[in-house]
């Protein structure tokens, strides 16, 4: 995974990640992390493995090119503004205002009162910072394109439309018999998944352009992305992965899936009583 990411980030003139974290969730990000602001790679596990080898390295590309594309929510003093800020939110709002006692409830309510002008300021260095966030995407998507070729840019997003699969198969899997060993929870996700999803529902594809193509989005909608994709020429890939990388990749993700089958399973039966 390091040697394939090391080589994306060179065909980009980007920084080679120094660390790349596999975690449960259906999305990747680029960031930067630390006084010495270490560039870190997060892929998540459930994404990952419903694309095939030439789409795991448009993944890749799109987000190590955020590294190189001029996105302001990834310069140093922006992004530490907003992460204070997020952090600051986060600590003094309180998830109810009612409280055990009288005095508990009077303490919700000004806590509440004083994260307001917090939210404010984040609301408004959000808006401002919105318009670059999607040119970011969109510059991202096209440095992808000519490391990967546009057709698996196209394809890996169009799989992203399928994240909302993920949670039924999750509990299809957990209902499954105590006795019995659990199934494979990413082999049936990717049953569910076309593996070339050039089809899509005209009705879900208009409620995404209605409910994405707003200003508080910070990322353009799927549809306007691929249309992008497909009105740029077809370009030599400058990085593929051969048959013996691709399956030395795949068994090192094997060795990750039983942790975050577990952890999904975890968060799974822990949201039927939260």
């Amino acid at each position: 995974m390091y040697e394939l990411a090391d080589r994306v980030a060179k065909a980009l003139g980007a920084t080679p990640p120094e660390g790349i974290i596999v975690d449960w969730q259906f999305n990747a990000a680029f960031g930067r992390v630390g006084w010495r602001r270490s560039p870190i790679l997060y892929l998540g596990l459930p994404l990952f493995l419903i694309l095939n080898d030439r789409e795991r390295i448009a993944l890749l590309a799109h987000e190590l090119a955020h590294d190189v594309n001029g996105d302001p929510t990834r310069d140093f003093l922006t992004s530490s503004a907003i992460n204070a800020l997020l952090q600051w939110h986060a600590a003094i709002r309180p998830t109810q205002i009612i409280g055990h006692t009288w005095y508990h409830t009077l303490a919700n309510g000004l806590m509440l009162g004083l994260s307001w002008p917090i939210g404010l300021i984040i609301l408004l260095m959000s808006h401002l910072l919105w318009r670059e966030s999607q040119r970011a995407e969109y510059l991202a998507d096209y440095l992808s394109a000519q490391v990967a070729g546009t057709g698996p840019v196209q394809t890996a997003l169009r799989k992203l439309r399928f994240g909302h699969l993920l949670a039924p198969t999750v509990a299809r899997c957990a209902v499954s018999s105590p006795k019995a060993e659990k199934p494979d929870l990413f082999d049936e996700f990717r049953r569910r998944v076309p593996e070339e999803p050039f089809w899509a529902e005209p009705e879900t594809g208009e409620a995404e352009e209605d409910s994405q193509n707003r200003l508080d989005v910070t990322h353009p909608p799927l549809s306007y992305r691929i249309k992008f994709i497909q009105s740029l020429p077809e370009v030599r890939p400058a990085v593929a992965i051969s048959t013996s990388e691709a399956d030395q990749l795949d068994r090192e993700l094997s060795l990750l899936k039983p942790g975050i089958q577990h952890r999904l399973l975890e968060l799974h039966e822990a949201s039927l009583y939260y």
